[in-house]
């Protein structure tokens, strides 16, 4: 926090806090492991309406009187707190937590969901694992959807995930994440994306995945979904089956976006989904990654920041055009953190946090693209401010979110 000279009550407790959560985590990998498939860390980047294991995602909501709420997660309970057009508290609610993992929080169309779970390694058929929540306007509970752990072959959701990613539209939402199944012909717990859809007026599941679903990914770190046409569309950081960016839908049609070079199932691929978008000719695909020139290029250089344009018409078989936004090659700075924000159906802004040779935070830079991918005028980048860590607010042609206040200075809320 601060090597020459003394921290402050906040930097103490937040380090404190920090350490207990990554031991925590270190010990949830053990159990998970023991006898079972172990899967390493995978870093990835928070993106809008995620969960996030890093930074405390944090969610904007504005309001039509100038006011905004802001969402946070304590130890899977939500806190909501509003403001009015000043910046005044108008007070905190806290939402109880249903299941002890916290697994992501999405904006609706007429309310809002958060996506709850539970561990499952007794492999129980009737055990809840999953359990969405809606919330009205005023933040009461109104519905909920549940499945078990037979339905959807789930011992750990949410796992192993950097983000879990849901969308909804005409009436239907779908939960896209990642999950740890139930033991295999070979002993083996293998991890794989997991779908659910539901009717979001009565919380009635309509589809969940099977072990293999038509939009399998076998090691996906990484998710996002988008309607396009009707439809949903999915992105996966897949390690495995395929080992690339993965772009899929419904009917099982998947194209595979910048295969990765390395074994199959590393556990490792040095790149990071930044979300996927749709426009009327394309999918747009955001993310970043190392070189992936040859065997050994993958493995040393650090990552940069990539525009993946998928074209809708002869998918998949249509070759994607990958479009490289930034060139660090020396080592002295990366790209770590990527995230795509659709502003309207032609206008799509990437975001993506630069960071220095000592990993401290460097610029945060954004360019602008039309539907095609085509970027807009120049890249632009601004000191001292960092990449969201839950959604980006648009309004206009305003983006706008709330993030962690790191100093200790500044709002009582510890938000800046």
């Amino acid at each position: 926090f601060n090597p020459g000279g003394t921290i402050t009550w906040n930097e103490a407790c937040a380090m404190v806090s920090r350490a207990f959560d990554a031991a925590e985590a270190v010990r949830r990998e053990q159990l998970a492991g023991t006898g079972r498939y172990l899967l390493r860390s995978q870093r990835s980047v928070e993106t809008s309406n995620y969960v996030y294991w890093g930074d405390e995602p944090l969610w904007l909501l504005p309001e039509e009187d100038g006011g905004y709420t802001v969402v946070s997660v304590e130890e899977a309970r939500l806190q909501v707190e509003t403001f009015d057009s000043s910046g005044v508290s108008r007070g905190l609610r806290t939402l109880p937590a249903e299941l002890p993992v916290f697994g992501g929080f999405y904006v609706g169309e007429d309310g809002c969901y958060a996506a709850y779970g539970q561990a499952n390694t007794e492999e129980d058929d009737g055990k809840e694992v999953y359990r969405v929540v809606k919330y009205d306007a005023d933040w009461d509970r109104v519905g909920a959807a549940s499945v078990t752990g037979g339905e959807s072959h789930t011992i750990r959701p949410y796992y192993y995930t950097d983000r879990t990613a849901m969308a909804e539209e005409d009436g239907v939402l779908v939960l896209h994440t990642a999950r740890l199944r139930y033991t295999s012909d070979d002993g083996l717990n293998h991890q794989s994306n997991f779908t659910l859809k539901i009717r979001t007026s009565d919380m009635k599941v309509l589809e969940k995945s099977p072990a293999f679903p038509a939009n399998h990914v076998s090691h996906s770190f990484a998710q996002d979904v988008v309607f396009s046409d009707g439809a949903p569309v999915y992105a996966d950081l897949g390690d495995a089956y395929p080992r690339s960016f993965a772009v899929s839908l419904d009917s099982g049609d998947q194209a595979e976006v910048l295969p990765f070079l390395g074994a199959t199932g590393d556990n490792t691929t040095h790149a990071a989904l930044g979300g996927l978008a749709a426009s009327a000719d394309c999918y747009l695909l955001a993310g970043a990654s190392a070189p992936q020139t040859d065997a050994a290029s993958w493995q040393t250089e650090r990552m940069n920041a990539l525009l993946a344009v998928v074209p809708k018409d002869g998918f998949p078989r249509a070759e994607s055009d990958v479009r490289w936004l930034t060139g660090c090659t020396d080592g002295r700075a990366w790209v770590e953190d990527v995230r795509l924000v659709t502003v309207n159906d032609n206008t799509f802004v990437v975001l993506w946090q630069a960071r220095d040779a000592d990993g401290g935070m460097g610029d945060l830079c954004w360019a602008v693209f039309d539907g095609r991918g085509r970027q807009q005028g120049d890249t632009r980048a601004m000191a001292d401010v960092s990449l969201p860590t839950g959604n980006v607010a648009v309004e206009g042609d305003t983006l706008m979110w709330v993030r962690p206040e790191r100093c200790g200075t500044g709002t009582g809320t510890g938000w800046a």
